[in-house]
């Protein structure tokens, strides 16, 4: 996926330290290797991944880089109704409603 759009979006949304962040730590997402083990455990890629960023971003408050993790956590299903793009009848949907939804399933 190219991260110019996902930057823009974020930034249209939050704002744009919010969007760095977020495209940060996209970029280590699509850079870690999966491995063997990753595959037998169902949460210890997700777990290894938020490790890297804590440490990575360890200069940001914990609610800004938990935030940020949410966001980042919506990446996935904000592409996939992007590349829909109204099929169906579909509206793709922003990142706070999408926050806003996993919100209220938790």
């Amino acid at each position: 996926m190219n991260p110019i759009p996902l930057f823009n979006q974020v930034k249209k949304e939050f704002d744009e330290k919010t969007a760095i962040v977020v495209s940060c730590i996209y970029a280590i997402h699509i850079c870690k290797k999966v491995k063997k083990k990753h595959l037998k455990s169902g949460s210890l890629f997700t777990e290894e991944l938020t490790k890297l960023f804590r440490d990575s971003f360890y200069e940001l408050e914990e609610s800004e880089l938990e935030f940020c993790i949410e966001v980042w956590d919506c990446i996935y299903d904000w592409t996939i109704g992007q590349s829909l793009g109204g099929l169906g009848g579909c509206e793709p949907k922003t990142f706070k409603e999408l926050l806003k939804e996993k919100i209220q399933k938790k």
